[in-house]
Order: C-alpha cells, then sequence, then structure tokens
C-alpha cells in the first residue's frame, strides 16, 4: 500500500485570488482531490493550504504511511526543518502543518519539479478559475 500526496497553490495575482489544492495517489492511481478558494493569498498562503487540505485529507481517510511532495522549496524546506519559518504571516499555517504531519506514523516530504506536479498544479489553476472549493472522490 502505498499512499503519494501531492499539493500545490497559487495566487492570481500575488497576492490575490487564490487556491491550495491537493491529490491523492494510492498505488499510482488518483484517488481525490481536494482544493480550497482563497478570496484574497500569496502565493506562499495558498501553497501551505494546498498542503494543509492534502494532509487532512489523509487523516480523514485514516492514512497513516504517506509521501509528500510538492514544488514550493520553501514549504518543502520548512516542513523539513532546512529552513525557519520567519514570516509572521505564514506561522498559523506552519504550525498547522507541523500538528498535522505529527499525526502520522510515517511520512517523508521531498520537493519536485513543477513538471512532476500537474496534477496538483492543475486542480489549483481550475479552482481560481471557477472561484469555487472543488472536491472529488475517484473510489
Amino acid at each position: 500500500m502505498s499512499y503519494l500526496l501531492q499539493f500545490d497553490g497559487g495566487a492570481v495575482p500575488n497576492p490575490g485570488k487564490a487556491s491550495g489544492a491537493a491529490v491523492l495517489f494510492y498505488n499510482g492511481e488518483l484517488i481525490h482531490e481536494r482544493a480550497t478558494f482563497l478570496s484574497h493569498a500569496t502565493n506562499n498562503e495558498a501553497e501551505y493550504m494546498g498542503l494543509i487540505n492534502g494532509l487532512e485529507l489523509c487523516l480523514e481517510l485514516n492514512v497513516k504511511t504517506l509521501k509528500v511532495t510538492g514544488d514550493s522549496m520553501l514549504i518543502i524546506n520548512q516542513m523539513n526543518g532546512k529552513w525557519k519559518c520567519s514570516k509572521e504571516h505564514l506561522r498559523p499555517y506552519y504550525d498547522k502543518c507541523l500538528k498535522l504531519l505529527s499525526q502520522f506514523n510515517s511520512v517523508s516530504v521531498s520537493h519536485v519539479l513543477r513538471a512532476f506536479n500537474k496534477n496538483a498544479d492543475s486542480l489549483s489553476d481550475r479552482c481560481i478559475i471557477l472561484e469555487e472549493d472543488i472536491e472529488q472522490f475517484y473510489l
């Protein structure tokens, strides 16, 4: 059993209308996608929202072992403890992610190039265009 969570976020303009998106795969198959529309946020806030969406989804589904990937160097390095969270407006997102991550038995968080994060990127873009939350199960 292998779960992969990909997350992304974006803001147009930055800051502006935004979305945080997450897609969950099980053994290579897309099983769930979730995106939250944010009427006004920065790109980094949206990226964090994408990770929060995904981690909350996994906990709702009782996933205990997880691989997480995203294309935000900031979020990945902060979650891995390589970079400090020095922006006060990001601190609540950062703290929430750490709390959520602590609830898994095993979790890895790694960076991928944007080309390997297309599902989450596309979902985030769609959410901004529609200006509404998106949730879809594929089970």
